[in-house]
């Protein structure tokens, strides 16, 4: 298999694998700094970086009513 030379955008280190990349990703660096670079780092796409279960209506839709 030939390596992919995949990079952390957070640290630059090197991964050979996309799934080291992946497991790097999840274990040394936190959601949010994961988000912060998402964000920053959008360039103004218009395309959405989350599948539609992650939009804002289906998010409320998973909120239970409060009880009176």
């Amino acid at each position: 298999m030939t390596p992919t030379n995949q990079t952390c955008p957070i640290c630059q280190s090197a991964f050979e694998k996309e799934t080291r990349l992946t497991v790097h990703l999840e274990v040394e660096h936190r959601k949010s700094e994961l988000a912060t670079y998402l964000v920053e780092n959008r360039g103004g796409s218009a395309a959405p970086i989350a599948g539609p279960e992650d939009d804002e209506e289906s998010r409320s839709n998973t909120h239970t009513a409060p009880r009176l």
